[in-house]
């Protein structure tokens, strides 16, 4: 059973490739995503558009493997399609391209590197009943921001499209599902919009409740980008596209028994577009994902007002990631909890990633432990930019670049720009199991930086098992190794 996903019309059809899958037009939406990874921080007004480029993908769903056909709009002499673990080797036909997809899954297609890609989010088949629910059926829904209550379901249709965003305060067993798209273009973010569930200013208390929480959102213009949950429980997001934010992407505050599965996040290029931000929660499991965002992409912080809880029992698990800025999983930097702990990334792809890929940032008072990154793999390519920090916007990007490599393991402790305790804290007992490293050829051995704050605040017990480069195991001398103040125990076996 094959159904591919249709655009609507009146939403943009991209030119960069035409596809089918086992013989049927498979139609590329076109998108924006980030060109390169230039960042201002935030100058008082949303990131020019001539800092994204064009971009597409497909979707569709199948009970069985499928044969892709691309022709691309141009050129091109180097064909991947990643995640390289997967292994596919797409074969030149004619001026086109042909592979098969044995699984479902979230791919890229890349020729002669990352620009103007094909997204590919292949789905198993799900049907979702329309009675009893908010159903969005096929085409452009304007919604704006939409609440959801205790119970509320909704399903969006594989060819609909919810301009909006959806948000619950202090709800339980609220379901967002479907294989439909949820666009943020309805939302601009200026300076008199917050960005955080937070009041930026005094960094103080916020009521949980839902009444008081209502009344907060009134006085303060506060985003919502594509979803949000405040204090919610036993709630479900599935399946949906995610594009165009203008804000954190995916973000749940305080939240506990929470499952996100198999959602797409694209065309995220704006300013401080995040991927998935769980901020002060518990017993979550993100598993499925695709994520390609403007800004850190799978993020456990702590944030002051929401710092009674700890963050704790989290598993990420089989995630696609695509960092254009920041760092592709990462504790913080934002840690202001009293703890983290019980924390597992496992079987990920890091595809692209700027600054690095396995990130602890551990910037207040939380005691980070018992931390766990197993079978991770990792892709450096030729093609990647080095970050630049923007200070002026009348000066472009410097291209080209010379050749860069990201961090593959970064954990500092620190008090600094995203600090907002005051008192700093501490990291122990981490492990890296069986991370293996992709680089492109020529490239040199991954870096690892390491560095704690002060006496009693350092960084301690941390493990390394099996570190892989193209299937071989690294000895400790093969690592680049910046290891700074107050680190202690490093074993690497």
């Amino acid at each position: 059973m094959l159904k591919i996903s249709k655009i609507p019309d009146g939403e943009p059809v991209s030119t960069l490739f035409t596809a089918t899958v086992d013989g049927e037009n498979a139609p590329a939406k076109a998108i924006r995503v980030s060109a390169y990874p230039y960042n201002y921080g935030w100058p008082g007004h949303q990131r020019p558009e001539e800092q994204s480029e064009d971009s597409a993908y497909i979707a569709f769903e199948s009970d069985k493997p499928v044969t892709i056909r691309v022709k691309p709009g141009r050129e091109f002499c180097e064909a991947v399609v990643r995640p390289l673990s997967k292994g596919i080797k797409p074969e030149r036909e004619g001026g086109g391209l042909v592979f098969t997809l044995e699984h479902p899954g979230q791919y890229s297609l890349e020729l002669d590197g990352h620009h103007n890609n094909l997204h590919i989010f292949f789905d198993a088949p799900r049907e979702y009943a329309e009675d009893g629910v908010i159903y969005y059926g096929p085409g452009v829904h304007n919604t704006g921001v939409v609440r959801l209550y205790s119970g509320d379901t909704v399903v969006i249709d594989r060819d609909a499209v919810v301009v909006g965003g959806f948000f619950a305060v202090d709800a339980e067993n609220v379901k967002i599902t479907g294989k439909g798209v949820i666009d943020g273009r309805y939302e601009n973010r200026t300076n008199d919009t917050l960005l955080l569930a937070v009041d930026v200013q005094t960094w103080g208390h916020i009521d949980h409740g839902a009444e008081g929480f209502m009344k907060f959102m009134k006085r303060t213009d506060l985003m919502t980008g594509n979803i949000k949950l405040y204090n919610c429980r036993n709630c479900v997001i599935e399946g949906v596209i995610c594009v165009d934010s203008a804000a954190w992407a995916v973000s749940c505050y305080a939240c506990s028994d929470l499952h996100i599965d198999g959602i797409k996040e694209v065309g995220q290029w704006k300013y401080n577009t995040d991927g998935i931000d769980l901020m002060n929660c518990r017993d979550v499991l993100v598993e499925n994902c695709f994520l390609r965002n403007y800004d850190d992409c799978m993020v456990l912080k702590g944030i002051k007002g929401w710092d009674g809880e700890d963050l704790y029992n989290i598993t990420m698990r089989n995630l696609v990631i695509w960092c254009d800025w920041g760092r592709a999983l990462e504790i913080g930097a934002e840690t202001c909890a009293d703890e983290y702990h019980g924390i597992l990334f496992e079987d990920c792809d890091v595809i692209h990633a700027v600054f690095s890929m396995l990130d602890i940032q551990n910037g207040d008072r939380a005691y980070v432990h018992d931390v766990t990154f197993d079978n991770i793999r990792c892709e450096f390519t030729k093609y990647q930019q080095q970050d630049v920090l923007q200070t002026d916007m009348t000066v472009p990007y410097p291209d080209p670049q010379p050749a860069y490599q990201p961090r593959l393991i970064f954990i500092h402790g620190y008090t600094g720009q995203w600090s907002k305790d005051g008192i700093p804290g501490k990291t122990s007992d981490i492990l890296f199991r069986n991370i293996m490293v992709y680089p492109d050829t020529g490239m040199t051995a991954p870096e690892i930086d390491i560095c704690g704050f002060s006496e009693g605040h350092g960084v301690e017990r941390v493990t390394f098992d099996g570190i892989f480069m193209n299937g071989k195991r690294l000895t400790r001398g093969d690592i680049k190794w910046t290891v700074g103040h107050h680190v202690g125990e490093l074993d690497f076996i």
